[in-house]
């Protein structure tokens, strides 16, 4: 899009220091899930229901887990995740003024935080299940899931904007190199692919 002269917005953001130490940004806005894809637009546009340091699993001192996050591991004090975070919400909030919305569907493998009735964009680690083994559950969206959670996504953007929404629905071209689940990759794979 940037070489045929048009601004991408998801492009245009300042994260601070500890945004600086992203490598490619660009892959740490990717989304595995529509459900991601909705807690990050729900949390830029209403920022009330961001859960903040809830939503940040401890691995030590100064030592965090994000799993909403591509990049998942943040080592910084707790106040300067926080203050990073809230950029980073900046920049997903752009998608309220953008002229078009790109959205490419993912993976239907996810994994739920029942604490926090969140579905996660990356997976908990094995020390995270094994310190919290109630706490974390793997889920496989239907096709009606993923059907609702585009209308929500709709709506959320719908409820937000001052001008017409155009928005443009893509399948990720991106194979499932491994599943948890019980069966060939192939299987899961297709699978994916088709209830998207």
């Amino acid at each position: 899009m940037e070489s045929a002269g048009k601004r991408v917005l998801s492009r245009e953001f300042d994260l601070g220091a500890i945004g600086e130490t992203l490598g490619d940004a660009a892959n740490f806005f990717h989304r595995y899930s529509i459900h991601s894809v909705i807690n990050d637009v729900r949390w830029g546009l209403e920022r009330d229901t961001f859960p903040g340091e809830r939503m940040l699993y401890p691995l030590g001192q100064d030592r965090f887990s994000d799993l909403q996050l591509g990049w998942s591991n943040l080592e910084a004090p707790l106040e300067e995740i926080l203050q990073f975070r809230q950029r980073y919400l900046d920049a997903v909030a752009q998608v309220a003024t953008a002229d078009v919305v790109i959205l490419t569907l993912g993976y239907v493998e996810t994994w739920f935080d029942k604490e926090l009735n969140l579905y996660l964009n990356s997976a908990p680690s094995a020390a995270l299940i094994k310190r919290s083994p109630d706490r974390f559950e793997y889920r496989v969206l239907s096709y009606s899931d993923i059907l609702d959670g585009l209308n929500q996504l709709y709506d959320l953007l719908l409820k937000h904007r001052k001008k017409p929404l155009k928005f443009l629905v893509t399948v990720s071209p991106v194979p499932l190199l491994t599943t948890f689940r019980d069966m060939d990759v192939l299987v899961a794979n297709a699978y994916s692919k088709s209830a998207r």
